[in-house]
Formats: structure tokens, sequence, C-alpha cells
């Protein structure tokens, strides 16, 4: 499949899938960091739990911070927080 192809495909899935993508091989790094660029909105949902939230060794506070590096070209994000009540 064609890099180009590969890219469309991946900068459609959600942040967290994208970040797993990333370590299936070499190719999809590569496909990922240039998917990263093609990211323009992202809804997020985020935990007030310190517990992972998808991602290997991210929690919510640290997601956030990820995501805003790897999208330079982030135009709307849109965060819905869910306060979990033990």
């Amino acid at each position: 499949m064609p890099l180009s192809c590969m890219v469309q495909i991946l900068s459609r899935l959600h942040p967290m899938d994208l970040s797993s993508a990333g370590t299936v091989c070499r190719r999809w790094r590569q496909c990922a960091e240039y998917a990263w660029l093609e990211i323009h909105q992202v809804q997020l949902n985020i935990s007030s739990s310190r517990k992972p939230i998808g991602v290997e060794e991210l929690h919510s506070e640290e997601f956030l911070p990820f995501v805003l590096r790897k999208c330079p070209n982030l135009h709307e994000l849109t965060l819905l927080v869910k306060a979990l009540i033990f």
C-alpha cells in the first residue's frame, strides 16, 4: 500500500489508537508520524482518575500534552471531562 494511503487511513484513527499503531513496525511508525501532522480536529475523553486510559504508561494528565506535541496542525480540540466517583 502506498505511504500516502496509509497516512490517510491512520490520520482517521483516534489519537490513542494512532499512538498504538505507531508501535506495530517501522513503516507504521513512519506513517503514524506523518498522520499526526494531518490531524486538525480531536475530541478527547479525559478521566479524572489516575488509571491508564489505553496508551501504555500514559495517564490522563500526560495524554493531553502528548497529543498537543504530536499534532502541530491541530485547529480544534474538544475535551470531555468525566469525574469518576467511587
